[in-house]
């Protein structure tokens, strides 16, 4: 855990070096997108739980002539148990997070780094849950995107991977990484 807080440390440091140097190529302003796809759960969740699918909502604005970004999204996922069990755990989070956007040159093409932090709701259901209580926990998330800009309805493909903090018990954190494709307004 200390070693991606590391990274990701030196991966901001990095960006805002060069963030100056960008500086007129990208335009600022609000954006609100939709998204969905895929969750895959890795580590100890991904013993117990097949991929599942994922929802999305969020508001972005993006700073003027500055390549940084705020978004706050809201998102519902589900997976499956990986067994014969009827039961899924059902996920409503939210985060917010810092966006760095690699405006290209004389292209529609957008590259971004989001990473930030969030709340995290899970609530098993099915047949299998009687006995699992649902429980509120904290995360944090990182990930790359890419924006395909050609008018105001903007189209965009993410992966993020998601940390729980005790999100499957006291002693062992829950991960899971969405690949998310969607639609970006910008007004």
């Amino acid at each position: 855990m200390r070693s991606f807080m590391k990274v990701l440390g030196a991966l901001t440091a990095a960006m805002l070096l060069v963030a100056f140097p960008l500086m007129g190529q990208v335009r600022g302003g609000v954006e609100y997108s939709i998204g969905g796809g895929l969750g895959v759960p890795s580590g100890d969740f991904n013993d117990a739980f097949d991929i599942g699918w994922h929802g999305q909502l969020a508001g972005t604005y993006t700073l003027t002539n500055i390549p940084l970004a705020f978004q706050i999204d809201a998102s519902l996922a589900q997976f499956s148990a990986g067994t014969a069990l009827d039961l899924k755990q059902r996920m409503f989070y939210g985060t917010g997070d810092i966006l760095y956007k690699f405006r290209i040159r004389e292209t529609v093409l957008e590259p971004y780094v989001i990473a930030g932090g969030g709340v995290y709701y899970m609530d098993p259901i099915g047949t299998a849950s009687t006995g699992l209580g649902s429980r509120t926990k904290a995360g944090i998330n990182g990930g790359v995107g890419l924006n395909f800009r050609p008018s105001n309805v903007n189209v965009f493909f993410e992966s993020r991977f998601h940390h729980v903090f005790h999100g499957l018990s006291a002693n062992s954190d829950l991960q899971f990484n969405d690949f998310t494709a969607g639609f970006r307004l910008v007004p």
